[in-house]
This record gives C-alpha cells, sequence and structure tokens, in this order.
C-alpha cells in the first residue's frame, strides 16, 4: 500500500516545478538593454535596430555610435547567448550574455582569452578563433555567436555579403554509442552464470571509458531541467545527454529495469571499481533521513534550474570533476570525500546522495500510483 506522505510529495513536488516553470517563463528576464549598456561606458542610450542590433549612441561625442549584435548559437545546455560591439569596423568588447551550460567550463573558456581575442579584429576579416580543448562545445558557441554578429554588422552597415550560417548535425558517434551500451544492458540479463558477472563488469569499464572520460556524456539535473523547460527545443550543440536521459527513463518506465545505474552510469561504476578492493556493502538507506534529504534537494535544484532558466547553476553532481577535472573547490572536496567513501561503502554517491536515485524512484512510485500490479495484470 502506498503511503500518504509519499503521494502528497508526489503531488507537491509536481504542483511546485509547476510554477517553478511558470515563474520562469513569465520572469523579467531580458536585462538585454542594461547588459549592453555596461559594455560601453560612453553610451548614452541605446536604439534598437532589429532583434539582433542595437546602435548605442555616444554621450561624451555626440554623432557617434558602436554597433551591437545579440547572437545565440546551440550550446552544451541550450542556446548561448553573447554580444560583441563594433565601432568604425573594429571589434571593441565582446561578452557572454547568457549561458546555460556548466559555469565552470565557460569560466575556463573565458580564461583561455577566447573573447579578447576577437578584439582588434575587422568585421571585414574572417576572425581566426580556436576552440578551448575540454569545454570544446561552449568555445564554439561563443566563437561561432560572436562570428555571427560580427557578419550581422558587416552586412547591416559595412556592404559585406552575410555568409550562410552552417548546418549544424547534432547526431553523432556518441549518440551511437549511447543507444548501443543501453542496448547491450537490455540484453545482458539474457546471459547466466559467470559469464554474466564478466560482460557486466566489461559493460561498466566501457561506461567509464567512453561515456566518462571520452564523451562526458552522462545526463545529469541540468538534462533534466533542459528538458522540461524546452530549452531543447531551440537547439542543443549535443544530444547525447538528452538521449541517455530519455533512454533511461523509458527503458525504466516499460521494463522496472533501472538499466543506467546498474551497468551505464560511468560514476556509479568507477564507485563500485573503488568498492570492490575492500568488498564493501551499500549502506542502508531505510533511514527516513537518507530516504528524504536526497528526494528534497534534487526537486529544489529542479525548481531553481527552472525557474532561473539556468540549467548548470544548480547542477551538484561533481561527475565534470571526477572524469575531466573541471570544478569548482566545493566539487573537488566532494569527489576526494567520494574516492575515500567508496573503500568504506559501495557506491556511497549512488546509494545516498545521487539525484538519478531520486528520479528513478519518483518514476517507481507514480509508476506503482498511477498503474498498480493489479491493473496491469487486468489489462
Amino acid at each position: 500500500m502506498l503511503k500518504t506522505s509519499e503521494k502528497i510529495f508526489a503531488v507537491l513536488s509536481i504542483l511546485l516545478l509547476c510554477a517553478a516553470w511558470a515563474g520562469g517563463y513569465y520572469r523579467t528576464g531580458n536585462q538585454v538593454s542594461s547588459q549592453l549598456q555596461q559594455l560601453g561606458s560612453d553610451i548614452g542610450y541605446l536604439e534598437r535596430v532589429n532583434d539582433q542590433l542595437y546602435l548605442g549612441h555616444s554621450k561624451e561625442e555626440p554623432g557617434t555610435s558602436t554597433i551591437f549584435a545579440i547572437e545565440e548559437y546551440s550550446g552544451y545546455g541550450g542556446p548561448l547567448q553573447v554580444a560583441v560591439a563594433v565601432k568604425d569596423k573594429v571589434v571593441e568588447t565582446t561578452a557572454v550574455l547568457h549561458s546555460n551550460d556548466t559555469s565552470t567550463y565557460v569560466k575556463e573558456v573565458v580564461s583561455k582569452g577566447v573573447l579578447k581575442a576577437f578584439i582588434g579584429q575587422s568585421v571585414e576579416d574572417e576572425p581566426q578563433v580556436d576552440a578551448v580543448s575540454g569545454a570544446t562545445l561552449s568555445s564554439r558557441a561563443i566563437i561561432n555567436g560572436i562570428r555571427h554578429g560580427m557578419d550581422e554588422i558587416g552586412a547591416a552597415y559595412y556592404d559585406r555579403p552575410l555568409p550562410e550560417k552552417e548546418e549544424q548535425f547534432p547526431f553523432g558517434i556518441k549518440d551511437a554509442v549511447i543507444i548501443l551500451l543501453f542496448v547491450a544492458a537490455l540484453l545482458l540479463p539474457l546471459v547466466r552464470g559467470v559469464w554474466f558477472k564478466r560482460l557486466r563488469w566489461g559493460l561498466m569499464v566501457l561506461s567509464i571509458v567512453l561515456v566518462g572520460f571520452v564523451f562526458a556524456s552522462q545526463f545529469s539535473i541540468a538534462t533534466g531541467v533542459t528538458f522540461l523547460s524546452g530549452m531543447w527545443l531551440h537547439g542543443l550543440a549535443s544530444y547525447t545527454s538528452l538521449i541517455c536521459l530519455l533512454l533511461a527513463v523509458n527503458i525504466f518506465l516499460f521494463t522496472r529495469k533501472n538499466l543506467y545505474c546498474s551497468y551505464v552510469c560511468p560514476f556509479g561504476a568507477a564507485q563500485e571499481c573503488l568498492s570492490v578492493i575492500t568488498n564493501c556493502k551499500a549502506p542502508d538507506k531505510s533511514s527516513p533521513f537518507v530516504k528524504w534529504t536526497p528526494r528534497v534537494f534534487f526537486l529544489l535544484a529542479l525548481m531553481g534550474g527552472l525557474y532561473f532558466r539556468n540549467p548548470s547553476a544548480f547542477s551538484y553532481a561533481p561527475v565534470s570533476v571526477f572524469f575531466n577535472v573541471i570544478g569548482s573547490r566545493v566539487l573537488f572536496v566532494m569527489v576526494i570525500l567520494i574516492i575515500i567513501s567508496s573503500l568504506i561503502i559501495k557506491r556511497p554517491w549512488c546509494n545516498l546522495f545521487c539525484p538519478a536515485d531520486s528520479m528513478f524512484s519518483f518514476l517507481r512510485f507514480m509508476r506503482s500510483w498511477v498503474l498498480p500490479a493489479n491493473k496491469l495484470k487486468s489489462s
């Protein structure tokens, strides 16, 4: 029998997420004018030309103006918005106005001087700026966005032909690898005996290498916010983590099997590899505190991401630090603690804190509530 407290929490969660989504949609978030004025200290007022272009009229030199272009390009977590300011055909300032990508990756790109590399270049030339390794999708989004902004200004004010934007085809080898891993996980239970264990370990090691280190394509809270908010409809530079999320959820709903956590999740597999060293056991999850704390944190993170329309800002999983060594100091400390804890407790993050576990617990409850066993049998 389903507990009343679980039902109340489930209904309340849905209502709060809907409220956060609506609040984020209607929230006064268009701060473009004020952001552009901050880019130029001598801007008296801004004149909007169209959706992409603005004229910033100088208060110190009447009759002169700076041309601003606003452009969006598909980033890892959704559209990434940049601005470029041009005066007398030369780029004066560039900036990232809004990003849905993980902030540590964007900061890494900015610290490498990608924005500064455009300053001083002419809109009549083709700017040559290289992407930053380790944050390729974010840096490409910034670079291409600024390039397109320069092209818009060149075409509108300096008689430069506007080049055609390149078509993005996000599906690639990463997506194929994720799909094949889930297919392998579906077929694995058909194998019996010692070969099941061997193949399971082989699948997990493969996931650690490919999904974790090579492609960094596991899903996270940011992926869930991206899906729920509809940001993926505007285009993503990579759909791999979204495909991973949808496969994990749909397979779970149709088969009741959590294949992602058991076989595909690279972070969980890495923790299990460490746990084998000491042959430690999984923790007791019967405590109400252990049960409800991660669920509340997961709900708050989703609400924050939906309201502020920033998927990565409220993502607290330390996966990027573990596999890519990019993240805040807090996440670095968390990774060290998780590595040490994995020698004492089997899969400590997965069993005690992981948002994916909270998501599957919610889906399991909702499935049992909406489609109880006796109803499934009768149908």
